[in-house]
């Protein structure tokens, strides 16, 4: 991240020069264990509101009073709502998907931060897992009439593809929340001491030097910034991220 001189720091947004995911050849292990009865209080929160929110979307598509038959006869009627209605239904899978992808991201959590599950390293090509996880997110990014500009990129990294995925799935969606609107997102990639980095250039609210060592390192910490621009939430997404990132030998820094 830029430094950003004094007199600049009333301003609501500052270019965000990088944010990079570094994955290293020799993962430095040994970080505290997330284990507080408040984490398995949020997860299992957040798996309810999630399905909660999947199990709508297929609702409102199919209605409840549509699934009573049996058979063919349910089949038959969701082919013909499929039919009649293909966008909404292109529409609802996306969303839903979301929202598995984010009930699959508090079960990683569990998992590999709190079991301390080992990992399944395997060779991935970055740039494919952030596409994957960026479509996630597209109507936020279309809303805020964002353009996204992702380098080509053939390399292949050696990484547990599932804590990587969660991980930018928390990052991404914290970009997606503070990218200033009708601005760029620009994603590019290169190879340094061994090293696979993908930068992440764009205008975001500014963060401070002060929030910039917490908020990677202190679970429920929110930038100052985002607390006065009542943008702020649980103060967990960049936390995790960096923790999913560091069992892989990576980590996420500001520049």
């Amino acid at each position: 991240m830029k430094r950003i001189p004094k007199k600049h720091l009333k301003q609501k947004y500052n270019r965000s020069e990088a944010a990079p995911v570094l994955v290293e050849q020799n993962p430095p292990m040994g970080f505290d264990t997330e284990s507080s009865s408040n984490l398995w209080d949020e997860v299992s929160h957040n798996l309810v509101d999630l399905n909660a929110k999947a199990l709508q979307e297929i609702i409102n598509l199919i209605p409840e009073d549509d699934t009573y038959a049996s058979g063919h006869e349910v089949i038959n009627k969701i082919e013909n709502i499929i039919k009649e209605n293909l966008a909404e239904t292109a529409e609802t899978i996306f969303r839903t998907k979301r929202y598995l992808s984010g009930m699959a991201a508090e079960f990683s959590v569990v998992e590999k931060l709190v079991r301390n599950r080992s990992l399944q390293k395997i060779k991935a090509n970055l740039r494919n897992i952030i596409i994957g996880v960026l479509h996630l997110f597209t109507d936020d990014f279309d809303r805020k009439n964002i353009s996204i500009n992702i380098e080509d990129w053939y390399q292949s990294s050696f990484v547990d593809y599932e804590t990587v995925r969660v991980a930018l799935y928390y990052f991404l969606g914290n970009c997606a929340k503070y990218i200033q609107e009708n601005t760029k997102l620009e994603i590019t990639f290169k190879i340094k001491r061994k090293n696979t980095n993908a930068t992440f250039k764009m205008t975001s609210l500014y963060i401070s030097p002060e929030d910039e060592k917490k908020i990677f390192n202190i679970e429920r910490y929110s930038g100052s910034m985002a607390c006065r621009a009542k943008l702020n939430g649980k103060g967990i997404g960049m936390y995790r991220a960096q923790k999913l990132l560091q069992l892989n030998g990576g980590r996420i820094i500001m520049t």
